[in-house]
């Protein structure tokens, strides 16, 4: 978590004054890099909120490893990865 209130530009996350602003900081990034990956409108809020708890990393590899698994059916994906990722 430092290293997130970091790159948010806030140093003292135990302040819900500054840890809040952070957190909606880093859920804007996370969006953002979602958008960049070709996330589909109406999954992204999920995929945005499923990086926020897991991890963007680990997001990206169930959505690779789901389309992987169902072929490239982005619906297939999006599914297998809210069912097993979040």
């Amino acid at each position: 978590m430092p290293d997130i209130g970091k790159q948010a530009g806030e140093a003292n996350l135990f302040d819900p004054e500054t840890s809040v602003p952070a957190g909606m900081k880093h859920l804007e990034w996370q969006h953002r890099k979602c958008e960049k990956k070709g996330i589909s409108p109406e999954n992204m809020m999920g995929f945005t909120l499923a990086s926020y708890n897991a991890g963007l990393g680990h997001v990206y590899d169930a959505k690779d490893l789901a389309e992987e698994k169902a072929g490239t059916a982005r619906s297939s994906s999006a599914t297998w990865t809210r069912r097993y990722c979040c």
